[in-house]
């Protein structure tokens, strides 16, 4: 018992840190490793991280990625960063016999309800660093936005928006949970003010698939206060509106994307079936483009950083991965079985749901800033899944039994 204190513990510094101090979560999981190798389970975090095949399907397209990377050095440098994450997944799913979901995502709301309130004083003392690529200055004014400890808007947003995926689709079935509701607010106001379209376009297509899964009138009219608040705040000096589609075409982090996007169309045609190495598009994106800083930290596009990286057969892969995962979700919920936690199946699929969206923009989900926390609420949401799959084959085990059963009465 004392073992199995001790690794929660762990796995909680782990997430705690992976929020507040994201690039310290990376040493403390070699840490955690470390634990698990004295406690002698290797074993265990072996079959858990081969159970779910896509995955160990999408991290070979990884490796092999690697093999034929045009800059291997950088390849085998960002594997590392996988590797530790993929393990990470190991470590929290294999211990998902002994410790509770419920905790863990208490201890994510009050990491969440410390995040926002940074944000917040960030707003208010405007104690931050704000660079002049992340708005246009010249056509909306100064904005300040916020990033909190993840050290760039764009990733606090997507962070927020996968955040209130699971904090609202938990609220329709816990309406007491103070926390959730607290978060669920500074998460929502925080959420305007990092002015990130892409994550707040996220937000949207999560809340409208919750709406899909639950049919609540209560989430529609949420999802419009905040359209309205997102519109209204949008709003600068100038006249100009940051959230009028008409005004993208003279927004310069709009046209700046577009050149990024054509320079890693270009790089995926350079090598189309396993692309030019995982972790490499940062550095030949600038190649594509004169009008490119020199160093571009991703494609701004979840798709085609793939493409570029991984060629078609890591898109397939990437497919496989998250088709699966979304019939598997989309099976449980329609299971006719009350499900306890079914508020965590809906979440993960709204959090799906906004990363795909918010992916069409940015491509934050590449960056070791985000990846920690991305991965605690992917492998929270993976166990949920693991303990109704086996619900569901006891329960087709038993009626098939029955069948049996009855036809030899007859």
């Amino acid at each position: 018992m004392k073992g199995q204190k001790l690794v929660k513990y762990a796995a909680s510094s782990v997430i705690i840190l992976s929020v507040l101090l994201p690039k310290a979560a990376y040493i403390a999981v070699v840490a955690l490793l470390m634990l698990h190798i004295y406690q002698d389970k290797s074993a265990k975090l072996l079959g858990a991280a081969a159970a779910n095949r896509p995955l160990a399907v999408l991290l070979f397209t990884v490796l092999l990625s690697t093999v034929f990377s045009h800059a291997k050095v950088l390849s085998v440098a960002a594997d590392s960063i996988i590797l530790l994450l993929f393990v990470f997944y190991a470590m929290l799913l294999a211990d998902g016999e002994s410790q509770g979901e419920e905790d863990y995502f208490k201890l994510l709301s009050c990491l969440n309800i410390l995040v926002c309130l940074y944000g917040g004083y960030q707003f208010l003392t405007l104690d931050l660093a704000v660079r002049s690529s992340w708005v246009d200055q010249g056509s909306y004014g100064n904005l300040v936005r916020i990033y909190a400890t993840f050290g760039n808007p764009n990733v606090l947003g997507g962070y927020l928006a996968m955040h209130l995926s699971f904090a609202v689709a938990r609220l329709k079935e816990k309406k007491n949970d103070y926390f959730v509701w607290t978060s669920t607010v500074l998460s929502s106001l925080c959420l305007l003010l990092t002015y990130s379209r892409g994550a707040f376009g996220g937000f949207c297509a999560a809340m409208l698939t919750l709406y899909s899964l639950r049919r609540k009138k209560g989430l529609l009219i949420y999802t419009t206060v905040m359209t309205a608040a997102f519109i209204y705040i949008n709003q600068a000096g100038t006249g100009m509106n940051r959230a009028d589609l008409l005004a993208l075409s003279s927004d310069s982090s709009s046209l700046y994307r577009l050149e990024i996007w054509k320079s890693a169309c270009g790089l995926f045609l350079k090598s189309p079936l396993t692309g030019n190495g995982f972790g490499t598009a940062w550095y030949f994106l600038a190649e594509g483009s004169d009008k490119l800083m020199r160093y571009v930290l991703h494609a701004h596009n979840v798709y085609l950083q793939i493409a570029a990286e991984m060629g078609i057969i890591g898109l397939s892969a990437a497919a496989f991965f998250i088709f699966g995962m979304l019939k598997r979700s989309i099976q449980l919920l329609k299971f006719k079985a009350k499900l306890k936690d079914r508020h965590w199946i809906e979440g993960f699929v709204a959090m799906m749901a906004a990363g795909a969206v918010h992916g069409l923009v940015d491509a934050v989900v590449f960056l070791p800033v985000y990846g920690m926390v991305l991965v605690t609420y992917y492998t929270l949401s993976a166990r949920i899944l693991n303990k109704y799959d086996a619900l569901i084959r006891k329960t087709a085990s038993e009626q098939v039994q029955l069948d049996t059963q009855d036809e030899i009465a007859i």
